[in-house]
C-alpha cells in the first residue's frame, strides 16, 4: 500500500509522544494514520496503549479488539486484550487468553507471570502457586518470574518464603560480578 510509509512514519511520531506521556497529541497522531489506513494493525494497538496508560480501559480493549480481528495472528494484540480483561477485574477471561497463549506457545513464560498475578487478584493463591512451580521447573533461571512470585508471596504475608527467593537473586550471575 503506498499510504503504508506515511502510516509508519505518523505511528513513530505517535509512539515518540507516547514516550514522553504526551497521550492527547499520540491519540491525535494513531486516530489520523487510522484514518489514513484503517488496515495498519499497529495503529490500533497503538492508540490501545494510550487509553491502557490513561486507564480508559474499555477504548484501550476496543482498539486492541479491533487489531485482533484485523489480524488474528498478532499475538500482542491477543495479550494486550487479556491485559486489559485482568485491570477491569475479569481475570477469568484473561486467563483463558493467556492459556491459550501459553498452549500456542510453552516458551512464554511472561504468560506464567500473568496467569499468576490473574489467580492471586482472584484470591486463588494455590493455583497461581502451582503454575509458578511448573514455571520455575521450565525456566528454572528466569529470575524475572522469582521475583514476581516473591512479591506474591509478600501479598500473602508470607515474608519468610519471599526472602528465600530475594535472596537466591543473589545467584544472579550479574549481581554476584557486582558484589566481588
Amino acid at each position: 500500500n503506498m499510504n503504508n510509509g506515511e502510516v509508519f512514519g505518523i505511528n513513530i511520531k505517535g509512539l515518540a509522544l507516547f514516550k514522553l506521556n504526551n497521550f492527547k497529541e499520540s491519540i491525535i497522531n494513531f486516530k489520523n494514520a487510522i484514518k489514513i489506513n484503517s488496515d495498519y494493525i499497529d495503529s490500533y494497538n497503538n492508540l490501545g496503549m494510550c487509553y491502557y496508560k490513561n486507564e480508559n480501559l474499555n477504548e484501550a480493549y476496543r482498539n486492541f479488539k479491533l487489531a485482533y480481528k484485523k489480524n488474528p495472528n498478532s499475538i500482542l494484540a491477543l495479550i494486550n486484550i487479556a491485559n486489559t480483561l485482568s485491570l477491569k477485574d475479569k481475570n477469568t477471561a484473561a486467563l483463558n487468553i493467556y492459556n491459550k497463549i501459553l498452549k500456542d506457545d510453552p516458551t512464554n513464560n511472561e504468560m506464567y507471570i500473568n496467569i499468576c498475578l490473574a489467580y492471586c487478584k482472584m484470591g486463588n493463591f494455590e493455583n497461581a502457586k502451582n503454575n509458578y512451580i511448573i514455571a520455575k521447573k521450565n525456566f528454572p533461571k528466569n529470575y524475572d518470574l522469582q521475583l514476581s512470585y516473591a512479591y506474591l508471596l509478600l501479598t500473602k504475608n508470607r515474608c519468610e518464603e519471599a526472602w528465600d527467593l530475594f535472596d537466591s537473586r543473589l545467584e544472579i550471575p550479574r549481581i554476584k560480578e557486582k558484589n566481588k
